[in-house]
């Protein structure tokens, strides 16, 4: 799966319903920039246009296929996502991302 995976250059996650969205973010961690689906967990730990794209999930085709091609144009901004996403991966330990959401879950 990583041996495929690495070969992309940029990885789309096209979902209506979505947990936690790991696969967007096994992408960011070999720095691959990501396009997804504003859902889940995904548009919390993506910042649209920093280590990511965000559409809207009652997005159209179009508006998927604009920001892909977009990436496929931008070779600069396409490595600047990709660098910052891998970063923001590293930064996605179990420990960490148990330490947010229990701060979550506690705040009143």
């Amino acid at each position: 799966y990583v041996s495929e995976l690495a070969k992309m250059d940029i990885f789309v996650y096209i979902s209506k319903v979505e947990g936690f969205g790991l696969p967007p973010l096994e992408a960011m961690a070999l720095g691959i920039p990501v396009v997804a689906s504003d859902v889940g967990a995904v548009s919390e730990f993506i910042q649209n246009e920093i280590d990511g794209i965000i559409v809207s999930v009652i997005g159209t085709e179009s508006d998927y296929c604009d920001q892909i091609i977009d990436l496929i144009h931008g070779q600069e901004k396409r490595a600047l996502i990709g660098d910052q996403a891998k970063i923001k991966a590293s930064t996605m330990t179990w420990k960490n991302v148990a330490e947010k959401y229990s701060k979550y879950l506690t705040a009143k």
